[in-house]
């Protein structure tokens, strides 16, 4: 039926299943992206933003999750900008919608 499903590959060892970096995928994408991103302990929030710096969607993570799956099919195609802001402060990257 032309369906596909992405799963995150866990590390057994450590605190993070993935590391410290913040990155997207599939990329690009059309409607559903996973973003990766370091264990989070606590209140985190990810804000998407046209170039202009417009803001588009704010997502609150899962306390303890180090991914989020975000539904983006309501984006017009085009590039944005993917913040994740927590305790620790914040990092970007950027998203490209097809």
């Amino acid at each position: 039926d032309g369906r596909s499903k992405f799963s995150g590959i866990i590390r057994l060892n450590g605190d993070n299943s993935y590391g410290n970096d913040l990155s997207v995928y599939p990329v690009p994408s059309k409607n559903d992206i996973i973003v990766q991103h370091k264990k989070l302990r606590g209140q985190a929030r990810l804000t998407i933003t046209s170039t202009n710096g417009t803001v588009i969607k704010v997502i609150q993570p899962t306390p303890g999750a180090s991914h989020t799956p975000v539904n983006i099919s309501t984006l017009a195609p085009g590039m944005y900008i993917l913040r994740l802001d927590d305790e620790t402060g914040w990092q970007t990257t950027k998203l490209i919608k097809e």
